[in-house]
Formats: C-alpha cells, structure tokens, sequence
C-alpha cells in the first residue's frame, strides 16, 4: 500500500532527553533553547513506500504528513474551531497538573499517520461507485529504548487520541482551507477505487 514515513533519529531524541535534565533558568536559557532548536533541526530519514519516490503521488504523501506534524505542534493552526494543537492540549494539562499539584501524565514521544477509514462502495455492471473514502489520524505513543531504538509502545497517549480524533472528524472541513490534504484524500479515494476494481475485475 502507498505510504510515507519521516523517522526521527534516535540520536537527535537522546540528545533532547539529555538537554532537558538541565533545568532551563537565568542567562544560559536563550543559550539552552538555542541548543533545542539547533538539535530538533537535524536531518529526519524520509521513506516513501508503494510508489516511486520522486513520484506526484510520493511528494503529496510526504508534504501532507509534514504539514500534519506542524498542526500537532501548533506551528500552524487549522482554523477549525475546536481543533486545538497537541502543543496546547499539552499545555493546558501540566497547567490543570500544577494548579492541583497532580503529576503531570502523557507522552512526549507520539507518531501520526493518515489511514483509510471504512469505504463504501456501490457497484453497477461493470462500474464501481466510491460513495464514502473518510480519511483518518492514527497515533501511537513511542519511547526510546535501551537499544538506542525509537520503539512503539502499542498504546496511544489520550492527549494524541483527543487531537487525532479532532483531526479526524473536522478533516473535510481542513481540507477545504488546506489543499495539500484536499489532494490526500483525492489519492485516497484513487487507490480505493482502484482495490474495488481490482477486486471485481471491472475496468
């Protein structure tokens, strides 16, 4: 199946968790958050699966997941009322953690990738009709393990199942405002049709 994935390097995740047991205080913070942003620009492997690489179809893929990741990080904002970053989402909760003195619980490390929700098709003779191809966010908490690897834990952070399920739920509407999701779903809709074609040997 057609996808995509842009791996973060472990190494550049080790050095962020070494950067942040050092309290960020006094004159050497701009010099901390230097370090932060000098780190989180390190390069990231791109893998672009089922198409060719420098592919229409690939460069979509690829440019529709960095753009996700910008909205998660509220780099970029929807502008769909209700859609909150998982940034803020974050924020608000140490904030509700502090003002009780509750620990604060979620994960730092989540992955999101767009997945195909339930099709549904008519067929007419020798014609298939797509009828509904809804486009869905899925996540996943990860952590880095002793093998120096970034592994998945299997679970989903409720902070990044709140935001993926936002996401999910208002994405015609982000398309609408957003055409590299608005082309996503466009190819999602052409390998749907293509399975059901596939499938009944029609075409």
């Amino acid at each position: 199946n057609p996808g995509c994935s842009i791996d973060m390097d472990p190494k550049m995740v080790a050095r962020l968790r070494s950067l942040s047991k050092s309290p960020i205080t006094g004159r050497k913070s701009e010099e901390q958050f230097a370090r932060f942003h000098k780190t989180c620009r390190m390069p990231q492997k791109v893998r672009v699966l089922g198409t060719p690489f420098h592919s229409h179809f690939g460069k979509v893929m690829v440019d529709a997941d960095y753009q996700m990741k910008r909205l998660v990080d509220g780099s970029v904002t929807t502008g769909v009322e209700g859609c909150v970053s998982l940034t803020d989402l974050t924020l608000e909760r140490m904030k509700d953690a502090a003002a009780t003195g509750e620990p604060f619980q979620g994960s730092f490390m989540n992955r999101f990738w767009f997945y195909p929700g339930d099709y549904r098709y008519r067929f007419d003779g020798d014609m298939v009709f797509l009828e509904e191809c809804p486009v869905i966010l899925l996540t996943e908490a990860q952590y880095l393990s002793r093998s120096k690897k970034i592994e998945g834990t299997g679970k989903a952070d409720q902070l990044a199942v709140r935001f993926s399920s936002s996401f999910s739920e208002n994405y015609s509407e982000i398309a609408k405002r957003d055409p590299i999701f608005r082309q996503l779903e466009e190819l999602f809709r052409l390998v749907a049709l293509a399975k059901a074609m596939k499938h009944k040997n029609v075409g």
